[in-house]
């Protein structure tokens, strides 16, 4: 901008010293076709420069948006890719919305509240923390370390598996567990279909065919 702005400058100045020149030459030789020839040569050169900066222009403008584009398919790979390595289960309804011209990030956010799924908490980002439940009908292996949150991640799927009437199993050697809370998770309305095996009494035993 500075380069063409300085260029501007200076052909301004040519032309008001070529016009000052003719007229001083138009008055001595007393010949205003001189003065008339300059002038219309200064109007071509003016014209000349003005469409070469209305193509500078358009051609700048051009590459902007060829950037824009290239920028905005290149980010969109970028997304793709780590939705990809970090929520392979989004992985096909992403790309059909992104597909139908959803902008990447609407298209995650939609995705990611529409799969089937346990709310297990939020994440740094702000984002819903989400298990689907078809994960869930895989294996689960939960580590931490003590008061890391183990207990209550499993507490959290297990209501929600109570809340949502799919059935569910819970092995575990601690009484209060269940006293204390599992048994008050249980509904009202599934109360009857509660079955709590303690092996060590006798006086209920369990018998299987």
């Amino acid at each position: 901008m500075a380069r063409e702005s300085a260029s501007d400058r200076v052909v301004g100045f040519l032309l008001v010293g070529v016009f000052a020149a003719a007229l001083v030459a138009s008055v001595a030789v007393q010949q205003p076709l001189i003065l008339v020839i300059l002038a219309a040569t200064g109007v071509v050169v003016i014209l000349i420069r003005y469409n070469q900066r209305r193509a500078d222009e358009d051609r700048r403008e051009a590459d902007r948006k060829s950037y824009q584009e290239r920028e905005s398919e290149r980010n969109k790979e970028l997304f793709l890719d780590e939705v990809e390595c970090y929520f392979p289960f989004l992985k096909e309804a992403f790309q059909e919305r992104v597909s139908n011209a959803e902008a990447p990030e609407d298209a995650f956010l939609n995705a990611l509240y529409d799969v089937p799924a346990t709310d297990i908490g939020t994440t740094m980002y702000g984002l819903p923390a989400r298990l689907p439940l078809a994960e869930r009908t895989k294996h689960l292996y939960v580590v931490g370390k003590t008061s890391s949150g183990k207990t209550s991640l499993l507490l959290h799927l297990i209501q929600d598996d109570l809340e949502a009437g799919r059935g569910l199993c819970v092995v575990a050697p601690e009484a209060e567990l269940f006293r204390d809370w599992l048994l008050p998770m249980v509904p009202d309305e599934r109360a009857d279909s509660v079955v709590y095996f303690a092996p060590g009494q006798l006086d209920n035993p369990v018998t299987f065919n």
